[in-house]
Parts: C-alpha cells; sequence; structure tokens
C-alpha cells in the first residue's frame, strides 16, 4: 500500500517533552520531535546545496580554526559541499581557516564545534563516495549536529504545527 497520509486533522499535544501526538485521518501518530527536526534540517540542507545560492548568515564573530593537516585537507575536500550549504570559509594560509558565515538553518552558534565535529565524522570510514552521497553524508552529519529541537524541550503549539507542516 502507500504510505499514510501525513495530513493532520489534530494536534493533541506533546507527551515527556520529546514526543508530538497528532491524529490524522485515521488513528494517531507519535512523532520523535527530535528526529522529525533533523530530516527538516537535513532536507533544508539538501535544498541548499542543489539551490546555486544558499542562504547564509554572516556571523557576528568570525570563527578562526587551528586544523591539523589531516583536518585541512579534509576541510579542502568539503569546502564546495559546506560552501553549498551555506558555510563562507577562508584559508587564512597554512592549516588555518576563517568561518565568516554560516547557514541560516544553523541557529546555534557553535560553528567551531560543526566544523571540527563534521571534519572528525567525515575522516572516519571515507571509502571512495559518489558526490550524492558524499552531499547526503555532509547533509546528515550537519543536521544531526544542528539538535536545534532538542528532545526534552516544550514546545508552543506553534512550533508543532510547524514542525508538523514541514513533515507533512
Amino acid at each position: 500500500g502507500s504510505a499514510p497520509s501525513l495530513k493532520v486533522k489534530a494536534l493533541l499535544g506533546q507527551i515527556g517533552l520529546s514526543y508530538l501526538i497528532a491524529e490524522p485521518a485515521e488513528g494517531r501518530i507519535i512523532i520523535d520531535q527530535h528526529a522529525a527536526h533533523e530530516r527538516i534540517i537535513f532536507e533544508d540542507i539538501l535544498a541548499a546545496m542543489a539551490s546555486s545560492e544558499p542562504a547564509t548568515q554572516p556571523l557576528l564573530f568570525p570563527v578562526t580554526l587551528e586544523l591539523g593537516f589531516k583536518e585541512s585537507q579534509l576541510l579542502e575536500e568539503y569546502l564546495p559541499l559546506l560552501a553549498g550549504s551555506g558555510f563562507v570559509i577562508r584559508h587564512l594560509g597554512g592549516n588555518t581557516y576563517c568561518v565568516d558565515a554560516a547557514p541560516a538553518w544553523l541557529h546555534d552558534p557553535g560553528v567551531r564545534d560543526i566544523i571540527t565535529d563534521f571534519l572528525h565524522q567525515t575522516g572516519e570510514g571515507r571509502e571512495e563516495r559518489s558526490l550524492q552521497e558524499r552531499r547526503e553524508n555532509t547533509a546528515r552529519i550537519l543536521a544531526c549536529k544542528t539538535r536545534t529541537v532538542k528532545a526534552n524541550a516544550p514546545l508552543s503549539r506553534e512550533e508543532m504545527e510547524h514542525v508538523i507542516r514541514r513533515l507533512e
């Protein structure tokens, strides 16, 4: 059969600050708000990479990254994908880089952690991947790192509706 529709008739609320309960045409659905939000961010990042002009916001205080040799090689390799998702990163010479802007979807100013975690995770399990796989992998890691709607967060009615609408 086809996948059940997410057209939600009623939003019943939040359980234990981690799950949303919604009522589609039939039955009930329980949505892990954290996983749902990660999925939404993942799709946003892929859309940004597909567009020629990803939405980016200048950082109030640019972040300088002092990397090791291996990390800077990785960063060079992934610069096009990171730029595609909305990061503006300059090479300052040697293994030093400066992040001037971050993607618009990145609400958390933990840019340094996100990039270093990203390089760490990308550096593991690196077999030759197709561009599409690398793009999806980049989007997945970034989405996971963002964690903007954490579990254990009380959401307003508007925020809950926004998550459900985006999932539809």
